[in-house]
């Protein structure tokens, strides 16, 4: 994420959260605040099967997530998956503003 997009400028992250779904294993729903050389703070929530480095799943869930990674439109991979979903909200609350 801190190397940036075309555009974009380098992307620096200023706070990250988690949430993990109840009742399950492996889905956990990932907000982080960041900013934008070209862009004010803009906050993202993306999904993965893991907290650690050796996830084998990261998908974005929302469209800041979309615009400022290449990571894929987990409602394209999954239909249950969007941006309203549980786990979405949950996750940029735990963030706080």
């Amino acid at each position: 994420m801190a190397g940036g997009l075309p555009g974009w400028g380098t992307l620096r992250p200023e706070g990250a959260s988690a949430w993990k779904s109840p009742g399950t294993e492996k889905v956990y729903f990932i907000a982080i605040r960041f900013r934008a050389e070209n862009l004010g703070p803009e906050t993202g929530v993306w999904v993965s099967d893991s907290l650690s480095a050796d996830r084998e799943v990261l998908m974005s869930l929302d469209e800041a997530a979309l615009r400022a990674t290449t990571w894929p439109n987990a409602s394209i991979v999954d239909t249950s998956f969007g941006p309203t979903m549980t786990g979405v909200k949950e996750a940029r609350t735990c963030l706080g503003p």
